[in-house]
């Protein structure tokens, strides 16, 4: 078994989820095995405990399921496409970050819908997942989401919209650079 903590860089929108505390102790080791295992793996079973533990209740197991599922070079697509609708919005978040590291791009129109969710971590994703994958088609949900209640949607519209090297309407930038983080990422867009 490979040691846990493996280091990799994966594209994440903004902080999506709060914590309250680290962690304490080692997570669980055989939930941990069980996960690098299926990072080779091709079977409904070992893809769809990975995207389970995306909801576990412990942040390293979580971070270490989403490593399993990028990495993992098998066609896993129709695993994440169907976990986009799963009850947990951890789950559905999550396999949105997923597909768009993974790089499926035939992945957006079913990530495209979760721009509505009423999870703002879901949203968030979903955002930066479209941006990444560079899906154009999504452009008028990106613009409508920068006017989002909850501001890391906010963002990760933005975020969305530069990357998909969108023109942001002068009252939306006028609106957003009342932000110094937002405006120091309005420097460069159009």
């Amino acid at each position: 078994m490979r040691p846990f903590g493996r280091s990799y860089t994966f594209h994440m929108p903004y902080p999506i989820i709060s914590m309250t505390g680290v962690p304490r102790g080692e997570p669980d080791v055989e939930k941990v095995g069980r996960l690098q295992d299926a990072t080779e793996s091709s079977d409904q079973a070992s893809i769809g405990y990975a995207i389970a533990m995306l909801d576990d209740d412990d942040i390293r197991v979580r971070g270490e399921a989403f490593c399993t599922l990028i990495l993992n070079r098998n066609d896993i697509t129709s695993h994440l496409k169907s976990a986009l609708s799963h009850h947990s919005s951890n789950i559905r978040a999550f396999c949105a970050l997923v597909l768009a590291n993974r790089g499926d791009s035939d992945a957006a129109p079913r990530i495209v819908p979760l721009v509505g969710d009423p999870h703002p971590a879901v949203r968030s994703c979903a955002l930066g997942s479209l941006g990444r994958l560079r899906h154009s088609d999504a452009a008028g949900r990106i613009r409508e989401s920068l006017s989002d209640d909850n501001y890391e949607v906010r963002r990760s519209a933005l975020k969305a919209m530069l990357d998909l090297d969108l023109e942001i309407p002068p009252h939306v930038r006028r609106s957003l650079s009342s932000d110094s983080s937002l405006r120091g990422m309005l420097a460069g867009a159009r």
